[in-house]
């Protein structure tokens, strides 16, 4: 099994890839992001999420998503429409941020898997 980052066409670190994973689907809920990692590891899933540095190509992939967001919302030539699509793309990323307790917490959720 393997997670591909379609937007970069290409495959990163298994583990750093389900830590993506994790986060996303442990936004509110760290138990379901490591009932996840649970079944990713069950059947075989390569990748393996262990330390906070696992986090990191989420954290950049944020950071990214959210300056593209806020560049767009600046721009004079945006329509109003846009900018409100662009404030739902920035109000995701304030709302659920990857901080480091999230990353703990996700952590806990995941211990003892491997």
């Amino acid at each position: 099994m393997s997670v591909i980052d379609w937007e970069n066409c290409g495959l990163a670190d298994p583990g750093q890839e389900v830590a993506g994973v994790v986060f996303e689907l442990g936004i509110g809920d760290p138990g379901r992001g490591g009932e996840v990692y649970r079944a990713y590891r069950g059947a075989g899933g390569p990748g393996t999420v262990r330390t906070r540095a696992d986090f990191s190509m989420t954290i950049a992939q944020l950071g990214h998503i959210l300056e593209a967001a806020c560049g767009i919302w600046l721009d004079a030539g945006t329509t109003q429409e846009e900018r409100r699509r662009q404030e739902g793309r920035v109000a995701e990323f304030v709302d659920a941020p990857l901080t480091v307790r999230v990353i703990d917490e996700l952590l806990g959720a995941v211990a003892g898997v491997d």
